[in-house]
Formats: structure tokens, C-alpha cells, sequence
């Protein structure tokens, strides 16, 4: 399934950390606060597991899943931002 999440991370150590965290399960970078991804259910309970443990009281990350068919309805206006490209796991 897709996920997008939007964070807000007060400290700037503990949102490169968050980042990192995010690109490792395959995240891509859409805006400054914003990534988008594609995970399974284990997946996600693993990034969820990480997640949890790096937020602090300060912190906000909003998971929204997104189903495949309203995922393809997106729309684009400005620069196109290729989705598929560089997407990798390492896990």
C-alpha cells in the first residue's frame, strides 16, 4: 500500500534521523516535510516500531494510507516529480 507522511520534527539531529529512517524502508522526498512510499504490512509495522522510538514529545508525523487506485488519480501541477525512480529498499 502507499503512505504518504508529513512530519514536523523540532530538532534538527532528530529529523535527519527520522529521514534517514524513512529513505531505509524506501521513502521518497516529495517536499520538505513530505515522503511518499510503498510498504507491506510487515514493513509497516517495522517503519512504525522505529518511528515511535525517534519522535519526541515536540514531534509530529501524520501516516496516511493511500490505496493504489486513488494513488494513481494523482495530479501533478508544477514540476513532475518521477515516483518510481531511485525507489529502493534495504532491508
Amino acid at each position: 500500500m502507499e503512505y504518504l507522511i508529513i512530519l514536523e520534527i523540532k530538532f534538527k539531529t532528530n529529523m535527519e534521523k527520522v529521514q534517514d529512517t524513512l529513505r531505509y524502508f524506501g521513502f521518497k522526498q516529495i517536499q520538505n516535510h513530505c515522503f511518499c512510499g510503498n510498504l507491506n504490512k510487515v514493513e509497516i509495522a517495522e517503519l512504525k516500531s522505529k518511528i515511535s522510538e525517534l519522535i519526541k514529545e515536540k514531534d509530529s508525523l501524520i501516516l496516511f494510507p493511500i490505496c493504489n487506485s486513488c494513488y494513481m488519480k494523482k495530479e501533478v501541477y508544477g514540476c513532475e516529480i518521477n515516483f518510481e525512480k531511485e525507489y529502493f529498499k534495504i532491508l
